[in-house]
């Protein structure tokens, strides 16, 4: 872990230096809230504009598209700038990197007020943020982290989300990548998308939930109520581990009510939670492969963490390990060297953490080449 932090922090100036020979000149170094206003009302594209240790409160975009991406980071990632609420409207070509975004709530907020909030932009990208509610311990009192409305082309990558009410949410958008996060500490859900294309959601951490009232968590959900249907999806290295609090769902795809989810890929995720039913739900779907997964619960959980297809065309189910496999209404599937543990309960005991709830580890809830298998760097240790 030591090693990696200098490592990415290396290819964080080199990110710079590269958009410094796109044109954008010497960084400029901004002290306060007043200097960032000024620096991007100035700016052109393929500037760098590095934030001194403080708090810059509120940034507003409006109506700005840039030639070349501008990019706004902290002069010392080791003591990043914090941006209370960011708001991005009709936006594009912006990097945020080594940034601090989030706090408590504002006396006139509610919780779903958003610490970033982007609405009708394009070609962004969040990179090695930390997004966070109050940091008092209690998710019941914070906000929504970061939400996407009507974008494309945006990226959430080696970030930190924690302690919020919902940590990302996109709706109305495509062309995602969600990659080696960390979510932690939430009230409801990890990562939430309605009416989406084209999105990856690879190599992220998920753990800690606190649901408050009729609150349910899941760590991945897609939904569509209205607008476009979602499609090609892939969901892949993914790792949830209950921690404290209580169990959540895992990946759920439900409530495609303008059409069916196309082209889906569920490929080597570790889902381990106790006390729900959805470790991978899939329902009403076209062309859907389920592959190299493992939903594990305690032997004692009073439910059953299972994976379930139900309406769903054409599917591949191989190579996973789950305490049950439900299909309902499935044409053209097939299934393959799936282990149930329903139906071969020895090999439950071969799993060492299988029983450690709160306290469980990756590493032993691996079999050796069934179901998931951890990737070369492990899911979320970028924003760790």
């Amino acid at each position: 872990m030591r090693l990696i932090v200098p490592i990415l922090a290396a290819m964080a100036l080199l990110a710079v230096a590269a958009q410094l020979a796109s044109g954008g000149g010497e960084p400029k170094v901004v002290r306060d809230a007043a200097g960032l206003a000024a620096a991007l009302e100035r700016a052109r594209g393929g500037e760098v504009l590095q934030l001194a240790p403080g708090n810059y409160g509120t940034l507003s975009l409006y109506r700005r598209h840039f030639a070349q991406p501008v990019t706004i980071t902290s002069q010392d990632p080791q003591k990043p700038a914090l941006v209370e609420r960011l708001q991005l409207n009709e936006v594009s070509n912006v990097t945020f990197s080594e940034l601090e975004f989030g706090g408590a709530l504002r006396s006139n907020e509610k919780e779903y007020s958003k610490y970033a909030e982007v609405r009708d932009s394009q070609d962004l990208r969040f990179d090695r943020v930390f997004i966070h509610g109050s940091l008092d311990s209690n998710a019941e009192n914070d906000g929504w982290g970061i939400y996407f409305g009507d974008c494309k082309n945006i990226a959430l990558t080696n970030s930190r989300i924690q302690q919020v009410m919902r940590a990302a949410v996109f709706e109305r958008s495509s062309n995602i990548a969600v990659k080696q996060n960390s979510f932690a500490e939430m009230r409801s859900d990890g990562a939430n998308f309605a009416s989406v294309q084209n999105v990856v959601v690879d190599m992220n951490r998920f753990s800690g939930f606190h649901p408050v009232g009729t609150d349910h968590g899941d760590a991945i959900q897609f939904w569509t109520l209205s607008g476009p249907q979602s499609t090609d999806i892939v969901i892949s290295n993914n790792v949830l581990l209950e921690g404290e609090g209580t169990g959540p769902q895992g990946i759920l795809m439900n409530g495609a009510r303008t059409g069916p989810y196309l082209r889906v890929k569920v490929i080597n995720n570790l889902l381990y939670s106790s006390g729900a039913w959805h470790g991978i739900a899939i329902d009403n779907a076209e062309d859907v492969e389920v592959r190299g997964n493992s939903t594990l619960s305690r032997q004692n959980d009073e439910m059953v963490f299972w994976i379930s297809l139900s309406a769903i065309k054409n599917a591949v189910v191989e190579d996973n390990v789950a305490e049950r496999l439900i299909r309902v209404d499935v044409e053209q599937g097939e299934f393959r060297n799936n282990l149930i543990l329903s139906d071969d309960p020895g090999m439950t005991g071969k799993i060492k953490g299988i029983n450690r709830g709160p306290k469980a580890i990756e590493g032993e809830l691996v079999l050796p080449r069934r179901g998931y298998q951890p990737t070369a760097v492990p899911a979320g240790q970028a924003g760790n």
